[in-house]
């Protein structure tokens, strides 16, 4: 069973539904629900500046790909999943000793992503390393609360990474970087070395995504849009929502290893685990969001993401889970169609296996990557 699934649901859904019941109609609590949205200092407010930014890097990406598909470069297939996770885990075992928090961590991956994309597939490959290490330092110089390490770390770290490269046949020993085994003889030479080299891979980065590295990340936007339904559903969900956040920042971070920010942009997963979370705490029926078109094959896809294998039942009555749906559109900013189209797209990513083994048998908070 899922971490305080069915039990805690039955419990506090008849409390749901009465509470919810009351909202409908009511005037107070609909101009209340017009005065958050409208307030200045709605939860994740800032996260929809960088949206569009974001949105602009990852244009750019693909336009990148489409070109070089054009031009006949059939070698940027994308860096092979072992590489990239990989990738990953250096970024983990790095923010795991400079104090980088998780949501900070998925605005690495991110940036990992779009930097990636911007490359051929034999490039990507050679410069992954350094790519790697300046993302993140890129990430803790826009964020300032986390520690940086000394440069010769962050240079074996690179180092590391590149012989596990090297080992599995993705880049050719001749074919690494300018610099990339230059020695000092001196302590301080050294020291010098490394910093001035990783300057140049983070200008470099800079570059290619246009400046554009004010990144947002899936548990950022999970946060907001569990803070807004909280709010405009005068937290009648309080206890419900908890679960529900622990259990999408769960699915988001098993999701990042799966799928690129690319191919599964921050703000389109965080609404598709939120989807996923409200099904799973049974507050709303699976129906809700499956496309007629789609069948039982996606309630298939949607059952292996499940414990046991079995779609949730929701506990609440039909007119009751229609206002949380209407509540969860005004929340999030996005129509019904756009909320049936992330969560496919979430499960279209999905891993079955190990994202069913993960959310059946692990809880949600276990469920962090670590160093």
């Amino acid at each position: 069973m899922t971490p305080g699934g069915e039990s805690h649901t039955i419990s506090s859904a008849t409390a749901v539904a009465e509470d919810i019941a009351g909202q409908v109609g009511d005037v107070d609590m609909e101009q209340r629900i017009a005065a958050i949205l409208d307030d200045s200092d709605y939860p994740g407010a800032m996260l929809e500046i960088l949206a569009e930014t974001e949105r602009e890097a990852i244009r750019n990406a693909l336009e990148q790909r489409r070109k070089r598909k054009a031009c006949g470069d059939d070698s940027n297939d994308g860096v092979p999943v072992d590489a990239r996770t990989a990738s990953i885990h250096l970024i983990v075992q790095l923010a795991g000793h400079c104090g980088v928090d998780q949501a900070d961590i998925g605005k690495a991956v991110g940036l990992l992503d779009l930097v990636l994309s911007c490359l051929p597939k034999k490039e990507a490959l050679r410069r992954l390393p350094a790519i790697t290490v300046a993302v993140l330092r890129l990430v803790q110089a826009l964020d300032g609360g986390s520690r940086r390490m000394h440069p010769l770390e962050y240079n074996s770290a690179e180092e590391a990474l590149m012989q596990w490269l090297v080992d599995t046949g993705h880049v050719d020993p001749a074919s690494q970087p300018d610099g990339a085994n230059e020695k000092a003889s001196k302590p301080e030479m050294a020291e010098h070395i490394a910093k001035t080299r990783m300057v140049a891979q983070e200008r470099s980065v800079l570059e290619l995504l246009q400046w554009r590295i004010n990144v947002t990340s899936a548990e950022e936007w999970l946060r907001a849009f569990c803070a807004r339904l909280g709010l405009i559903t005068n937290v009648a969900l309080k206890r419900s929502l908890d679960w529900v956040l622990e259990q999408s920042i769960f699915l988001a971070t098993t999701m990042m290893l799966q799928a690129t920010v690319v191919d599964l942009p921050p703000r389109e997963l965080a609404l598709g685990a939120l989807c996923h979370g409200l099904i799973s705490a049974r507050l709303i029926s699976v129906d809700l969001f499956r496309k007629a078109e789609k069948g039982d094959e996606w309630l298939y896809v949607f059952a292996r993401s499940q414990p046991g294998f079995q779609l949730p039942q929701c506990a609440l009555p039909i007119p009751t889970q229609r206002t949380i749906f209407q509540r969860l559109e005004a929340s999030t900013d996005a129509s019904a169609v756009e909320l049936q189209r992330s969560l496919t797209g979430l499960l279209t990513h999905f891993a079955p296996k190990m994202c069913a083994q993960a959310i059946g048998h692990s809880t949600p908070g276990s469920m962090r990557l670590r160093a």
